[in-house]
């Protein structure tokens, strides 16, 4: 019904038009039908311009220089009339019915605290499964983050805080979620998987040069949300990060790893920790790989 409230679906991307199509799909076949679909083209040199065009104006498609997903998202801000906003990443797919239920809880738990639903999501690609984000908890997302941005957010709220492009390498939707809890909002679960999540097959070397940054990125997440942080948290915050960095060399061993990319784990890992029952097993596959390994096999 026109009395129904609009909905503003917004795909930044950026060189993911082997994906968008089916992203594309997704939100044009949900079953609540009063959205607007926008597309933000992160300065894409491959097929992207291509593939939003053939849905004609079924969508609207805006393209800027390559700024990062959350300069994207801040532009798409300035573009949608919805009162409320999903972001969809377009590697990514929403449940046909995701607006219609989503909606409803919003609805039926409506507060004026209450300014997001986050669903659960299932894994495709490189990882199956269903994920297993809990309840609401603002010490826990201090701690580590477990929201997505794919959320259906109150478009007036998004305006209002935006996004900071100063996270674009990482940590963005944690930090956006903290904000909102700053000034008194917080989310509700709904729990079920209605996002799909595409998990890529990456490379070992940029999964542990992601992982390198949390312990910095989590300090710049301190620094941005002091009057959220108390000692303790800070703590458990960075214990948090620096274990990320911990799970990532240790998984992210292999024969083949250069000597400097060797030596570089375990400086990283040292920092990291100096009492870890791991260090010794870094040191020896540091310096002998052959080693490490023929001591695993046995």
């Amino acid at each position: 019904m026109i009395s129904d409230p609009l909905v503003s679906i917004v795909i930044p991307t950026f060189n993911y038009g082997r994906f968008l199509g089916d992203a594309i799909e997704s939100a044009l076949s949900q079953t609540y039908r009063h959205l607007e679909l926008i597309v933000v083209d992160d300065g894409s040199t491959d097929n992207t311009r291509a593939v939003a065009m053939s849905f004609g104006d079924r969508l609207k498609y805006y393209h800027q220089e390559n700024q990062g997903p959350y300069c994207a998202r801040n532009f798409a801000l300035t573009k949608i009339s919805g009162k409320y906003f999903v972001n969809l990443d377009a590697d990514n797919r929403l449940d046909a019915t995701y607006l219609e239920k989503t909606l409803a809880f919003i609805n039926e738990h409506a507060s004026p605290e209450l300014a997001f639903v986050y669903t659960q999501m299932e894994f495709f690609g490189a990882k199956e499964g269903i994920s297993h984000h809990p309840e609401y908890d603002l010490q826990e997302l201090k701690r580590k983050n477990y929201l997505d941005m794919c959320t259906l957010l109150l478009a007036d709220v998004v305006k209002r805080f935006g996004f900071d492009p100063d996270f674009n390498k990482g940590c963005g939707d944690q930090a956006f979620y903290l904000t909102l809890a700053e000034h008194g909002y917080h989310g509700i679960l709904l729990d079920e998987p209605l996002v799909k999540y595409r998990v890529h097959d990456q490379s070992v070397a940029r999964t542990a040069s992601r992982n390198y940054r949390q312990i910095e990125l989590a300090r710049r997440l301190i620094r941005k949300h002091r009057s959220l942080y108390s000692k303790s948290d800070s703590i458990a915050a960075m214990r948090e990060a620096s274990n990320k960095v911990l799970v990532s060399v240790i998984n992210n061993r292999t024969m083949s790893a250069p000597l400097t990319d060797r030596v570089y784990d375990l400086l990283a890992f040292a920092c990291a920790s100096l009492k870890h029952r791991e260090l010794m097993s870094q040191i020896v596959y540091t310096f002998s790989p052959r080693l490490y390994f023929r001591g695993r096999k046995q």
